[in-house]
């Protein structure tokens, strides 16, 4: 208990006759060019030495525990020093090292637009900031400011453009960035001629996703291949798309020769799909009077139309036909007689 007793003695002895305060200061904020370890500096005046010293983030200091220390840091950090004296009085200060932006900054991710209807983009890193920095960007063509931290790129090619930073205190960076440009050449095919009744399949090329206008007349307009039977001349119009939502665009004309010959399609899928439900006769509706006339290959005749208007769907008394091959008898009650044939329900 005496030690104890004499212990506490010396510490409140040191602080009653302690000449001065016990004052640190972590030194002037530092200001440096990336990659480069700094020293910083402290200082200690009054207090009770000896004194204990520690750097906070201690990690980045080579020794923490000494007045001066040299530190490595990737960005800029505030370190905290504390000084500790012999009667266990305490003082902090900090101190900031500045580390220069300029590793920050650079051209920034590759961009794209597109060649038809795309919209301009803003190149260099969204990081880049004017400051005491000067940006210079090649080729200067096509862009809003060849000496902007973020200019607007409106190429007509795929280009590549080069920045060059410069910071007066730290020399300068180059980085690079390309603004691809997505140029669809979209081919409809060449035009085609078809007699009145008959179908034609379009052929689109050039793209990922196709869309055809007008819609009439035209099945499967969202694919490359449509099926096409206009009653009269028709331009069909072809969007192809890429899988960057870029578009290219051509067309084609239908030429249709008038005729009053029918079309016996051989083949229908009636499963209410929307596609191909009924058997169509093109042309028929130029034979109102007509009869028609179907069978199974038992002979059993399953549909019979007056006056048909290619809307069987494939039932016989409203319970579906199975798959298979079926006789037809069509009377046009005109002078084009009557026609024989066979026809198929997919199923």
């Amino acid at each position: 208990m005496r030690l104890v007793y004499l212990l506490s003695f010396y510490l409140l002895f040191l602080r009653l006759f302690s000449q001065t305060t016990l004052i640190c200061s972590a030194g002037n904020d530092v200001f440096i060019c990336p990659e480069v370890s700094p020293q910083i500096t402290g200082s200690v005046t009054g207090g009770s030495p000896p004194f204990s010293i520690h750097w906070e983030p201690a990690g980045f200091c080579n020794n923490a525990s000494s007045i001066f220390t040299t530190v490595n840091i990737p960005t800029s950090t505030t370190f905290t020093l504390t000084v500790i004296d012999a009667a266990h009085d305490t003082c902090t200060d900090v101190v900031s090292v500045f580390v220069n932006d300029i590793y920050k900054f650079g051209a920034g991710p590759d961009k794209g637009i597109c060649y038809i209807g795309g919209a301009p983009v803003t190149i260099g890193d969204p990081d880049n900031y004017q400051g005491n920095y000067t940006y210079s960007w090649l080729p200067v063509s096509d862009l809003s400011s060849p000496a902007s931290p973020n200019p607007i790129a409106t190429p007509s090619v795929t280009t590549t453009f080069t920045l060059t930073v410069n910071s007066p205190a730290c020399g300068f960076i180059t980085d690079e960035v390309t603004v691809f440009v997505y140029k669809i050449d979209a081919d409809a095919g060449p035009n085609v001629t078809i007699n009145e009744g008959e179908t034609t399949t379009l052929n689109g090329t050039g793209g990922l996703h196709y869309f055809w206008t007008p819609t009439v007349a035209i099945k499967y307009f969202t694919t490359a291949n449509p099926d096409a039977n206009p009653t009269q001349t028709t331009t069909y119009f072809l969007q192809a798309m890429d899988d960057h939502g870029c578009s290219g665009y051509d067309s084609v004309t239908v030429f249709v020769r008038p005729s009053d010959d029918l079309v016996f399609y051989n083949t229908f899928t009636p499963n209410n799909d929307g596609e191909n439900d009924t058997w169509v006769i093109p042309n028929l509706y130029k034979y109102p009077d007509n009869l028609l006339e179907i069978y199974n290959r038992y002979g059993q005749l399953v549909f019979k139309q007056f006056k048909y208007n290619s809307d069987w769907n494939g039932k016989y008394f409203g319970q579906d036909l199975p798959t298979g091959t079926y006789f037809y008898y069509l009377d046009t009650k005109s002078a084009k007689g009557t026609y024989k044939g066979t026809v198929t329900i997919m199923r």
